[in-house]
């Protein structure tokens, strides 16, 4: 890995820049352009387990270009080139040679036809794979991406705004040799029109992904997938009686999904109506209707969407679903809001029909007094039969508090379901969720702060597809020195995606058995002050660790990153200096992990260039 810059490279770069004023001197029509940044020039190095180290003189920094011509509302820019700086942490020193440009333009702002463009790439960027409840693992990798728009927006005339997105990259995790591709691109119109009080709006959208990556377990077996889809619907609304509104729908989704082991296509159509009534001031009133005719289609088009490869078998899955609902809400008291409410799901799955009536109250308390500052609940029941008979009686519950008392500062919330159904009626989920938060005044520019979080949910009928996570925070400041340290944990089912593993978002039975196990660790220290005058320095230390369990791998997961940093200002130049070690390794407990340590010293300094 290197971490400075070739001579070449870095030297257009300083010619460009050199020149970069003179732009200012020039006059193309009525023009506005302003331009500042950051530049730095330093020493930086290298050197890793490979043996093979770099170092060697560098430049690095970003420069803000924005501006217009003629008018903004004519057109209006922006560019942010950036280079050998890393965009996650805005430090000059990071374990990556990161380097890119974003840019973008609007044209005839405020006009009837006005229009955008936007271009990003990236080199050697930073980036995360992602774990449930905690940091996760870092990535290094490339990416570029293009959109263009325009819009009609005539009065009196239904509005058509339409653009074109295509996005592509490629990452690899630190640890691994595997590389991940993907690209897509992305066909949007839009249009909205007001005629005798009914709102019209429609749109289309056509979407193709194409994904390369591998299971990032020791072992996996490369994941390829292409997904083509179009969407496209309608709405209407209008104002009724009694102070209400009636909304309707129509949305039709159409696929065609291939990846290793099978392809898949199909379509679904869903259909709402959906309105609320204000009879009296104080009473409100909603009832709706949405069916669905291909409910596993539905839940097919929600696990591509979030990068996931559904089972083989997923398209035997045939199914519709019909839910009705109704519902009134009366405020008693200023605070004090009670609410009712009967729900209704007749659904088709495999062949077999179910259906279920749920029965359901809530009160909702606001109260804001002296002695407790803040305190609000809501508590409910609800009953629920199906036609099997009846099921249970399922409670809700949501609290949140927070109070002022002789220097302390605390505050907490707690929430509580049980057996709610999800999208799926033959399916019951339990869970609660907890948070509390405290902070005090020790002294003069002192203080402390903690902070605790945690939640668990699972399916209520079935054991061994549920999700838990705990963490912890706290901090200490005193005058110009800070201390702070964290640690989180979580554990439960996922699903392997491109960008990382996540909770299944359809019920995890239906998953089968591409479910992913996993827990993981996560562990942080920080530090910072300024010791001598003026001369800032800060430190930081995290470490995470993990494992993945599936029917067929198993992986065990470890990243460690150390970074120190010295500032110290002289006039309008900062001095830094910078250290960073970091580890990581995937695969078996045995794998030894990526081991890179990287070191920088040098002068930056912020410039307005015009």
């Amino acid at each position: 890995m290197s971490y400075g810059l070739p001579n070449r490279r870095w030297a257009i770069w300083v010619l460009l820049l050199w020149s970069l004023p003179l732009l200012g001197q020039l006059e193309i029509g009525e023009s506005s352009t302003n331009m500042n940044g950051t530049l730095s020039v330093g020493y930086d190095g290298s050197y890793g387990d490979s043996g093979i180290s770099s170092h060697g003189l560098g430049v690095g920094g970003d420069l803000y270009l924005n501006g217009s011509y003629y008018d903004p509302k004519f057109l209006s820019y922006n560019v942010h080139p950036y280079f050998n700086r890393s965009q996650n942490n805005s430090d000059f020193q990071s374990i990556t040679d990161s380097s890119g440009v974003n840019a973008t333009a609007n044209l005839f702002s405020g006009s009837h036809f006005p229009g955008f463009f936007s271009y990003n790439r990236s080199y050697d960027s930073n980036g995360t794979f992602g774990m449930p409840g905690v940091s996760g693992l870092t990535t290094h990798g490339s990416g570029q991406g293009f959109s263009v728009g325009w819009s009609e927006l005539l009065p009196d005339v239904p509005s058509l705004s339409a653009s074109y997105t295509v996005s592509s990259g490629s990452t690899e995790l630190y640890g691994s040799d595997q590389e991940s591709k993907s690209s897509n691109r992305m066909f949007d119109l839009h249009s909205d029109y007001m005629l005798s009080g009914f709102r019209f709006r429609g749109y289309f959208q056509h979407q193709t992904m194409n994904a390369d990556f591998p299971d990032f377990v020791e072992g996996g077996a490369p994941i390829e997938s292409d997904t083509s889809s179009n969407s496209f619907g309608l709405s209407v609304d209008h104002k009724i009686p009694l102070n209400g509104d009636i909304f309707g729908s129509w949305h039709r989704n159409s696929y065609t999904y291939s990846y290793v082991g099978g392809e898949t296509n199909g379509s679904s159509d869903m259909f709402s109506v959906n309105g609320t009534m204000h009879p009296v001031e104080k009473l409100t009133v909603s009832f709706g209707t949405n069916y669905t005719n291909n409910l596993s289609g539905s839940l097919l088009q929600d696990m591509i969407n979030n990068g996931a490869a559904p089972p083989p078998e997923f398209n035997e899955f045939a199914s519709h679903s019909l839910q009705t609902n109704v519902a009134a809400g009366y405020t008693i008291l200023p605070g004090l809001y009670v609410q009712g409410q009967v729900n209704h799901w007749n659904q088709v799955l495999g062949g077999r029909d179910y259906s279920s009536t749920q029965f359901g109250g809530t009160i909702n308390y606001n109260m804001q007094r002296r002695f407790l500052r803040s305190f609000t609940f809501v508590l409910g029941v609800v009953d629920s039969t199906t036609q099997d008979g009846h099921v249970g009686t399922s409670l809700i519950a949501n609290v949140n508090f927070s109070h002022k008392f002789n220097g302390w500062d605390v505050g907490g919330h707690f929430s509580y379901s049980q057996n709610l159904q999800t999208l799926v009626t033959i399916y019951t989920t339990s869970g609660y969720g907890y948070g509390a938060t405290v902070r005090r005044r020790l002294g003069y520019r002192t203080y402390w702060s903690a902070s605790a979080t945690g939640g668990h949910s699972g399916l209520s009928q079935f054991s061994g597809y549920s999700n838990e996570s705990q963490s912890f925070s706290t901090s200490l400041t005193h005058r110009g020195y800070s201390v702070s340290g964290s640690f989180s944990k979580s554990d439960g089912t996922s699903l392997f995606t491109p960008a990382g593993l996540i909770q299944p978002p359809v019920p995890a039975p239906i998953v089968g058995n591409d479910l992913v196990m996993y827990n993981a660790r996560g562990w942080s220290l920080g530090a910072g002050g300024s010791p001598i005058h003026r001369i800032q320095i800060t430190g930081s230390f995290s470490k995470s660790t993990g494992s993945t369990v599936s029917p067929t791998l198993d992986s065990h997961n470890y990243s460690q990153m150390i970074n120190l940093q010295l500032r110290y200002p002289v006039r309008k130049l900062y001095i830094t200096s910078g250290y960073t070690n970091f580890k990581q390794g995937i695969g078996t407990s045995s794998t030894v992990p990526t081991n890179v340590t990287t070191y920088y010293f040098g002068i930056s300094r912020w410039f307005n260039f015009f």
